[in-house]
């Protein structure tokens, strides 16, 4: 699996792909540089959009409704599907969630401000169709789509919701319709800066990363099967302070965690053990200051079937 790290104010992107070494891995190396995705993008996602074998984007302004579907293709090329201007604005979250029987992913979209969310279905020519509209609660700061078993039937994929400001959490379930079932709610510490979702050590499934950048520590915890219980595996209280940006990149070997700083482009890989203790997995590297977004994909080729659940990235 490779990742692209994307600048807002030059519009273009570098693909890079990590290579493993034994138990370590090779810092990143860049498959294709200035790709041109075009500016002012706040939002880009990767999932299954217009391809079932080969990982595409979805790139989107909120503040002005302009949203694109990005195809990748062999050697780091990349084919805009379709372009559009008539997107609603202001959505502050957006990501790609798998809906069992259909072959590509949906979409979620949900504005903190208001509450306001909305799930669609793709047809993987760049067109999509509501399936659901809903109201959840205002200032979600993090929605994660996985498979972390909350053990409902008819449930394909699991959300989980969270707070920074309040600590609030929520686990639902969706169905391959977009119906959400609400598991459970779960009162949390506030304050975490980052929340990801990815297998770290788990032998099926996913678990959790919190991130506190300001403080410089993190919390890996995994859910009790069948019950949407959290509960903590292990705890990182010597973390750099200051990563900007946290993204899993699974592929077929092991799964690598890439933290990100904006600031001075500093970048460290780690791998999660099955206790969810974080290692190093490579030297530290050095990537483009000044990026916005991290996205990770199958960018050139055919996809692993075990990161096909929940969307890529």
């Amino acid at each position: 699996m490779e990742f692209l790290l994307y600048g807002a104010d030059t519009g273009t992107a570098t693909l890079y792909a990590i290579e493993p070494r034994g138990d370590k891995d090779a810092p990143p190396s860049v498959v294709r540089d200035h790709l041109d995705l075009g500016r002012r993008w706040t939002h880009i996602v990767s999932g299954w959009f217009t391809d079932d074998r080969m990982s595409s984007l979805l790139c989107y302004n909120a503040n002005n409704g302009s949203a694109a579907f990005v195809q990748a293709g062999t050697g780091g090329s990349v084919t805009t599907v379709r372009e559009t201007d008539t997107w609603r604005r202001g959505w502050t979250h957006i990501l790609p969630v798998y809906l069992g029987k259909r072959t590509l992913d949906g979409i979620i979209f949900y504005n903190a401000s208001s509450g306001t969310a909305q799930i669609y279905s793709t047809d993987g020519q760049g067109y999509i169709s509501r399936l659901y509209d809903y109201t959840w609660r205002k200032g979600w700061s993090h929605i994660l789509a996985g498979e972390f078993d909350y053990g409902v039937a008819g449930s394909v994929s699991d959300l989980f919701f969270y707070g920074s400001a309040s600590g609030a959490g929520q686990a639902y379930s969706i169905d391959g319709e977009g119906a959400i079932r609400k598991v459970r709610d779960h009162s949390l510490e506030p304050g975490w800066t980052h929340l990801v979702r990815g297998q770290l050590g788990a032998a099926a499934g996913h678990r959790m990363l919190f991130y506190d950048s300001r403080a410089g520590r993190g919390r890996s915890c995994g859910i009790t099967s069948g019950s949407g219980t959290l509960d903590t595996i292990a705890t990182h209280g010597d973390m750099r302070h200051g990563w900007t940006h946290v993204l899993p990149v699974p592929s077929a070997w092991a799964e690598n965690l890439l933290f990100y700083d904006a600031a001075d482009g500093g970048g460290s890989l780690f791998r999660a053990t099955s206790r969810g203790e974080l290692t190093r997995s490579s030297e530290d590297f050095r990537l483009p200051r000044n990026g916005t977004i991290l996205a990770a994909g199958h960018f050139q080729g055919p996809g692993a079937a075990e990161v096909r659940r929940g969307g890529a990235g």
